[in-house]
Protein backbone atom coordinates (compact mmCIF):
# COMPACT_ATOMS: atom_id res chain seq x y z
CA UNK A 1 0.00 0.00 0.00
CA UNK A 2 2.76 2.18 0.84
CA UNK A 3 4.44 1.90 -2.66
CA UNK A 4 0.98 2.57 -4.22
CA UNK A 5 0.96 5.16 -2.22
CA UNK A 6 4.17 7.03 -3.65
CA UNK A 7 3.12 6.17 -7.23
CA UNK A 8 0.16 8.48 -6.71
CA UNK A 9 2.15 11.04 -5.06
CA UNK A 10 4.52 11.13 -7.71
CA UNK A 11 2.33 11.19 -10.09
CA UNK A 12 3.54 7.88 -12.06
CA UNK A 13 1.06 6.77 -14.70
CA UNK A 14 -0.03 3.17 -15.21
CA UNK A 15 2.72 0.33 -16.02
CA UNK A 16 5.51 3.16 -15.01
CA UNK A 17 7.51 1.87 -11.99
CA UNK A 18 9.02 3.84 -9.05
CA UNK A 19 12.75 4.59 -9.50
CA UNK A 20 15.45 6.32 -7.12
CA UNK A 21 14.89 9.84 -9.74
CA UNK A 22 11.13 10.54 -8.37
CA UNK A 23 13.19 11.28 -5.00
CA UNK A 24 16.58 13.30 -5.97
CA UNK A 25 15.60 16.12 -4.11
CA UNK A 26 17.72 15.86 -1.12
CA UNK A 27 15.20 16.47 1.27
CA UNK A 28 13.50 13.26 -0.06
CA UNK A 29 16.31 10.80 -0.15
CA UNK A 30 16.10 9.56 3.67
CA UNK A 31 12.72 8.42 2.33
CA UNK A 32 14.51 6.16 -0.10
CA UNK A 33 15.54 4.02 2.98
CA UNK A 34 11.91 3.83 3.96
CA UNK A 35 11.10 2.24 -0.17
CA UNK A 36 13.56 -0.08 0.12
CA UNK A 37 12.94 -1.42 3.54
CA UNK A 38 9.24 -2.00 1.84
CA UNK A 39 10.92 -3.69 -0.67
CA UNK A 40 13.25 -6.33 1.14
CA UNK A 41 10.08 -7.19 3.13
CA UNK A 42 8.24 -8.02 0.37
CA UNK A 43 11.04 -9.83 -1.43
CA UNK A 44 11.02 -12.17 2.11
CA UNK A 45 7.07 -12.21 2.44
CA UNK A 46 6.62 -13.21 -1.65
CA UNK A 47 9.51 -16.04 -0.90
CA UNK A 48 6.45 -17.97 1.36
CA UNK A 49 4.76 -19.36 -1.69
CA UNK A 50 5.96 -20.42 -5.02
CA UNK A 51 2.64 -19.16 -6.85
CA UNK A 52 4.57 -15.52 -5.68
CA UNK A 53 8.12 -16.39 -7.82
CA UNK A 54 7.17 -13.61 -10.25
CA UNK A 55 6.54 -10.77 -7.97
CA UNK A 56 9.88 -11.77 -5.79
CA UNK A 57 11.44 -11.21 -8.83
CA UNK A 58 10.48 -8.06 -9.39
CA UNK A 59 11.03 -7.08 -5.77
CA UNK A 60 14.00 -8.43 -5.86
CA UNK A 61 15.07 -5.94 -9.01
CA UNK A 62 13.55 -2.87 -7.54
CA UNK A 63 15.18 -3.58 -4.08
CA UNK A 64 18.52 -4.18 -6.36
CA UNK A 65 18.09 -0.75 -7.22
CA UNK A 66 17.21 1.08 -4.70
CA UNK A 67 19.30 -0.23 -2.22
CA UNK A 68 22.55 1.43 -3.55
CA UNK A 69 21.20 4.52 -1.77
CA UNK A 70 20.29 3.79 1.14
CA UNK A 71 22.50 3.87 4.60
CA UNK A 72 21.07 -0.10 5.35
CA UNK A 73 22.84 -1.66 2.39
CA UNK A 74 25.49 -3.21 4.16
CA UNK A 75 22.98 -4.70 6.44
CA UNK A 76 20.92 -6.21 4.12
CA UNK A 77 23.05 -7.68 2.18
CA UNK A 78 23.99 -9.38 4.93
CA UNK A 79 20.18 -10.28 5.89
CA UNK A 80 20.25 -11.35 2.24
CA UNK A 81 23.27 -13.29 2.34
CA UNK A 82 21.66 -15.01 5.71
CA UNK A 83 18.41 -15.47 4.23
CA UNK A 84 19.70 -17.23 0.86
CA UNK A 85 20.78 -20.00 2.61
CA UNK A 86 16.84 -20.85 4.02
CA UNK A 87 14.64 -19.12 1.33
CA UNK A 88 12.14 -21.22 -0.76
CA UNK A 89 13.30 -19.40 -3.70
CA UNK A 90 17.24 -19.03 -2.97
CA UNK A 91 17.96 -18.34 -6.77
CA UNK A 92 16.54 -15.48 -6.22
CA UNK A 93 17.70 -13.83 -3.12
CA UNK A 94 20.97 -14.73 -4.98
CA UNK A 95 20.22 -12.82 -8.18
CA UNK A 96 19.23 -9.86 -6.28
CA UNK A 97 22.55 -9.96 -3.89
CA UNK A 98 25.07 -10.18 -7.57
CA UNK A 99 22.46 -7.32 -8.85
CA UNK A 100 23.02 -5.14 -5.42
CA UNK A 101 27.10 -5.67 -5.50
CA UNK A 102 27.76 -5.03 -9.23
CA UNK A 103 25.34 -1.40 -8.96
CA UNK A 104 27.46 0.24 -6.17
CA UNK A 105 30.09 1.94 -7.71
CA UNK A 106 31.19 4.60 -5.23
CA UNK A 107 31.35 8.19 -5.37
CA UNK A 108 34.62 8.60 -4.57
CA UNK A 109 35.23 12.13 -3.77
CA UNK A 110 31.99 13.30 -2.34
CA UNK A 111 32.04 10.26 0.02
CA UNK A 112 35.99 11.49 1.18
CA UNK A 113 34.28 15.53 1.35
CA UNK A 114 31.42 13.98 3.50
CA UNK A 115 32.91 11.38 5.02
CA UNK A 116 29.80 9.74 4.84
CA UNK A 117 28.35 7.38 2.07
CA UNK A 118 25.05 8.28 2.25
CA UNK A 119 24.85 12.24 3.23
CA UNK A 120 22.04 13.60 1.19
CA UNK A 121 24.53 15.34 -1.04
CA UNK A 122 26.47 12.26 -1.93
CA UNK A 123 23.08 10.30 -2.75
CA UNK A 124 21.66 13.29 -4.89
CA UNK A 125 25.43 13.06 -6.73
CA UNK A 126 24.86 9.39 -7.22
CA UNK A 127 21.35 9.93 -8.84
CA UNK A 128 22.58 12.43 -11.04
CA UNK A 129 25.22 10.10 -12.19
CA UNK A 130 23.14 6.85 -12.68
CA UNK A 131 19.80 8.55 -14.44
CA UNK A 132 21.41 11.39 -16.32
CA UNK A 133 25.02 11.65 -17.22
CA UNK A 134 24.68 7.83 -17.74
CA UNK A 135 21.84 9.01 -20.74
CA UNK A 136 24.79 10.81 -22.61
CA UNK A 137 28.03 10.06 -24.35
CA UNK A 138 29.76 12.81 -22.65
CA UNK A 139 28.64 11.81 -19.62
CA UNK A 140 29.73 8.45 -19.72
CA UNK A 141 33.09 9.42 -20.59
CA UNK A 142 33.33 11.59 -17.83
CA UNK A 143 32.44 8.64 -16.24
CA UNK A 144 35.05 6.76 -16.75
CA UNK A 145 37.40 9.35 -16.37
CA UNK A 146 36.42 10.40 -12.74
CA UNK A 147 36.93 6.59 -11.85
CA UNK A 148 40.14 6.64 -13.29
CA UNK A 149 41.55 9.78 -11.43
CA UNK A 150 39.06 10.26 -8.22
CA UNK A 151 40.69 7.25 -5.67
CA UNK A 152 43.71 9.19 -5.70
CA UNK A 153 41.83 12.37 -4.63
CA UNK A 154 39.64 11.03 -2.47
CA UNK A 155 42.56 9.39 -0.58
CA UNK A 156 44.32 12.77 -0.86
CA UNK A 157 40.80 14.21 0.82
CA UNK A 158 40.86 11.34 3.60
CA UNK A 159 43.65 13.42 5.22
CA UNK A 160 42.88 16.67 4.95
CA UNK A 161 39.92 18.41 7.00
CA UNK A 162 40.98 21.82 4.99
CA UNK A 163 40.52 19.88 1.48
CA UNK A 164 37.55 18.69 2.60
CA UNK A 165 36.21 21.85 3.89
CA UNK A 166 37.06 23.51 0.57
CA UNK A 167 35.77 20.23 -1.12
CA UNK A 168 32.65 20.64 0.31
CA UNK A 169 32.17 24.22 -0.58
CA UNK A 170 33.00 23.54 -4.25
CA UNK A 171 30.17 20.61 -4.67
CA UNK A 172 27.73 22.33 -3.03
CA UNK A 173 27.95 24.87 -5.17
CA UNK A 174 28.33 22.63 -8.38
CA UNK A 175 24.85 20.89 -6.71
CA UNK A 176 22.87 24.20 -6.83
CA UNK A 177 24.43 24.72 -10.33
CA UNK A 178 23.03 21.01 -11.30
CA UNK A 179 19.44 21.64 -9.61
CA UNK A 180 18.98 24.31 -11.74
CA UNK A 181 20.04 22.53 -14.92
CA UNK A 182 17.97 18.99 -13.89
Amino acid sequence: KYLKVLEIVFGLSKGEILNPTHFKESARTSEITVVTSVYWDLLRIYDTNERYAERQQAAAKQLAIFIQYTPIYPDIMKKAQAFAKSAKNPQTIKAFIKEASSQRPRCFIASSTFQDNFAPDVVYLRLFRDYFLTNYQLGNWFIRAYYIGSPLIAKILDHSQVLRFLAKSFIKALIKCIRLIY
